[in-house]
Formats: C-alpha cells, sequence, structure tokens
C-alpha cells in the first residue's frame, strides 16, 4: 500500500521526474479537484521519456497534462452527444417497427412468442424471458412518463417503455426482434444514408447495428464515468473507428458537425501540447 502524500509531496514526487511545474498554487488546487491518480497515470505515458525511471521529457509542464485531461473531457462531451443521439434513433426505429407489426395490441412486447427466441450468440446470453422481465421491472420503475400511462391508460406502449432502456438494454431487445424486423431497421438507416450520401454503396447491415449497440454502450459508459477516453479499446474499437461506424446513424449533417466539433477540439489543443506528445496523443487515439 503506498503511503498517503500532501500535494506538496505529489508535487515534490513529479518535480523528481522533470516535470515542470510554473505554477504551484495552480497545479495543487487542480490536484485538489482532478486527483494525482487521474492526472498522472491517466495521461503520463505519451509525456515521458522514459519509464524506469519515469521522466518526463524535457520542458513538459504540469499544466500540458492538464490540456490532456480538458482535451480527453471535451472528446468525452462531444461523443456522448452524439451516442445519446443514436441511442434515442435506433429506440425510435425498434418502436415504430414492432409497434406496426402490433398494430392493435400495445402488450405486445410482453408477449414471448413475439420474437425469436431460438437465437444464440455468445455475447447474448440469456433469453428473451430475461428482456421481457426487464420490462415488467421497468412498468414498476417510478419513472414519470411510465407513471402517467400506468395511472391514466393502465398500459404502457411499447414506444414508451423503450426509452427506459439503457444502450446495452436496447442490443438485447434487437438481437430478439424477428428477423424481417431486424432487417427493416437495417434498410432504413441503408437507405438514408445513401440517399444523404449519394453514394449507393453504402450498407448497413444487421451485424452493424449490433455492434453499434454493444460498442456504443461501452464508449458510451466510458463517458459518462468520465473515465480517460482517448485510448479507449473495445474489441476492435478505438475511438476513431467508433467514430466511422457512427456515420451510419447519424444525419449527414450531424456527423458532419460531430466531425467539424472533434477538428475544433484537436486543433484547440494542439497549440498547448508539445508537438511530440500531442502527436502521439493522436496516433494512440487514431483520430
Amino acid at each position: 500500500m503506498k503511503p498517503f502524500k500532501t500535494y506538496k509531496q505529489q508535487l515534490t514526487i513529479l518535480r523528481d521526474r522533470e516535470l515542470q511545474i510554473p505554477n504551484e498554487s495552480r497545479a495543487i488546487r487542480k490536484l485538489e479537484t482532478e486527483n494525482y491518480y487521474c492526472i498522472i497515470n491517466g495521461y503520463k505515458d505519451e509525456f515521458l521519456r522514459s519509464t524506469s525511471p519515469e521522466k518526463y521529457m524535457r520542458y513538459v509542464t504540469f499544466d500540458e497534462l492538464i490540456c490532456a485531461v480538458d482535451m480527453d473531457r471535451e472528446l468525452r462531451l462531444v461523443y456522448l452527444e452524439y451516442l445519446i443521439k443514436i441511442e434515442k434513433s435506433i429506440k425510435t426505429q425498434i418502436a415504430y417497427v414492432f409497434s406496426r407489426n402490433h398494430p392493435n395490441n400495445t402488450r405486445a412486447f410482453l408477449d414471448f412468442n413475439n420474437y425469436d427466441n431460438s437465437r444464440r450468440e455468445r455475447g447474448f446470453s440469456g433469453c428473451i424471458h430475461d428482456t421481457i422481465s426487464l420490462f415488467l421491472k421497468k412498468m414498476g420503475d417510478n419513472n414519470e412518463s411510465i407513471r402517467h400511462y400506468i395511472n391514466n391508460h393502465q398500459e404502457v406502449p411499447f414506444w414508451i417503455i423503450i426509452n427506459s432502456l439503457t444502450m446495452g438494454e436496447v442490443a438485447y431487445v434487437y438481437f430478439y426482434l424477428k428477423s424481417h424486423q431486424r432487417n427493416d431497421i437495417a434498410a432504413y438507416y441503408s437507405h438514408h444514408r445513401r440517399t444523404e450520401h449519394q453514394n449507393n454503396t453504402i450498407r448497413v447491415n444487421e451485424d452493424d447495428i449490433k455492434k453499434m449497440l454493444k460498442q456504443g454502450n461501452i464508449f458510451r459508459n466510458a463517458c459518462a464515468h468520465d473515465y480517460r477516453f482517448y485510448k479507449k479499446r473495445s474489441a476492435s474499437f478505438n475511438i476513431a473507428s467508433l467514430k466511422n461506424h457512427m456515420k451510419y446513424f447519424l444525419t449527414k449533417r450531424e456527423f458532419d458537425t460531430f466531425t467539424k466539433k472533434l477538428d475544433n477540439i484537436k486543433e484547440k489543443y494542439q497549440s498547448k501540447i508539445n508537438p511530440t506528445s500531442f502527436s502521439k496523443m493522436m496516433q494512440v487515439s487514431g483520430l
């Protein structure tokens, strides 16, 4: 167990590793709010010239590490904004396609027979019974919209209850939809992206949607919990490949704006972080 260190002692350790600290008071204020472990252990790698012993590259400052922290946070916030848009879009399409197939039965989503429960695949443990149980649990939660429908209509439409599901939970719902429903949703995204990008080669398939929901959920959680983001990896995805995959599920205007915001963040911090470290961060992230 490492012994407790005061903020001044933490700065002494960093000075011994040849990190420049131009303003000690400002550095202490950052340590008070950001946490030594999150700043140093989270972002030091691209600023070191050696790891054994740890020594920082010449003239690297504590302020540059803080800029790396701030840049990473801005990247997370932008990704979170657009992952939420995608989550809402896919939920809407699932609810629309499923409800269109059961126009006179608002409780169809609670019926085992309305799903493809024969499906088995690694990463999708359990069965549709578990998802139906989840719906029932959500109906008992203190959700304002759900409570309104129960109190006023004695039932909850699918397009209301699906909004209470997480992105990861929606991945299970999509997986257990019947084949023609999954294909209809994929066709929706294929058609709109082909039209907007004027590219008939674009094709969104069922696997693309599964990946977006499962991997999107992992990266979305990293954003929401303020985890280090620029180095995030999951399966074959990093934040650059995630961005490229998000293109299929955002409108062209949304994706162009998303890309522009990322470019603005990179441009903002490029002059605040030494070129070697900044280049390493961009290489690691893939951006």
